[in-house]
C-alpha cells in the first residue's frame, strides 16, 4: 500500500501533467486505466452522459473499421476544453449505453519536431508517475496505402494489458491538403480495443 506521504506526492505529479502538459486527472491512485480521465470522460462511462446521440450522428467523423464491426469511433469537438480541441472515443455500436472503450485527446501541428518534443515532456511526466516502463515503436499509418505518413509511439501496459499510448503522426503532404495534419494523441484504451486494431481491424 502506498503510504499517505506517497500520496499526496502521486497527486502532485498528476496535478503538473495536469496543468503542464496534457491533462491525465486521476481519481484515487494510478494503479487502474480507469482513474484516469482525458476532458472529463473515463474508460467505462457511458458516452452518452456528455454527448446526445443527435451530437454523436453528427460528429466531425464517425469511423467503422474495415475488419470488422465491434467498434466505431466518434470524433467530437471537446465540451469541456480543459487542455483538447478535439477528442475521439471508441464504443460497441451493439452497446445501447455508449460504454467508452477508449478516450483520445488531440493537438494538431504544424511542425512534427514540435509534436515530438511535446511528446519527450508527456512522456517523462507520466514516467515519473506511474512505475511502468514504456514500450516504443515506429511505423507507417495503416490508412495511408501511399505509406508516406509515419507514426512513432510509446506505451504504457498496466497488468491487464489496458494502456496509455502517446502517438505522434507525422502525415504525408498528400493527406495534409485532405485536412489530415500531423497531430499528437494521448489515449487511454481497454485490451479490448488494443486486441482489435491489432488483429482485425484493418484485415
Amino acid at each position: 500500500h502506498i503510504r499517505h506521504s506517497e500520496k499526496v506526492f502521486t497527486m502532485k505529479r498528476l496535478l503538473i501533467i495536469l496543468i503542464l502538459t496534457f491533462s491525465f486527472q486521476s481519481l484515487t491512485n494510478a494503479d487502474d486505466i480507469r482513474d484516469f480521465k482525458i476532458e472529463g470522460i473515463s474508460i467505462g462511462d457511458s458516452l452518452l452522459d456528455y454527448y446526445s446521440k443527435k451530437e454523436l450522428n453528427n460528429s466531425f467523423e464517425t469511423y467503422k473499421y474495415p475488419g470488422g464491426n465491434d467498434f466505431v469511433y466518434y470524433f467530437l469537438k471537446s465540451k469541456n476544453v480543459i487542455r483538447y480541441d478535439f477528442i475521439q472515443t471508441h464504443v460497441n455500436p451493439k452497446d445501447k449505453n455508449y460504454v467508452v472503450e477508449a478516450v483520445e485527446g488531440h493537438v494538431f501541428y504544424n511542425k512534427i519536431s514540435d509534436c515530438y518534443k511535446e511528446m519527450n515532456i508527456i512522456k517523462q511526466d507520466i514516467e515519473d508517475t506511474i512505475n511502468i516502463e514504456a514500450t516504443n515503436d515506429n511505423g507507417k499509418h495503416p490508412t495511408d496505402k501511399s505509406g508516406k505518413s509515419t507514426y512513432k509511439r510509446f506505451t504504457f501496459f498496466f497488468k491487464n494489458n489496458d494502456y496509455i499510448e502517446i502517438v505522434c503522426y507525422d502525415m504525408s503532404d498528400e493527406f495534409e491538403e485532405a485536412g489530415k495534419k500531423d497531430r499528437l494523441i494521448v489515449s487511454l484504451s481497454t485490451k479490448k480495443l488494443y486486441d482489435f486494431l491489432t488483429y482485425k481491424a484493418y484485415k
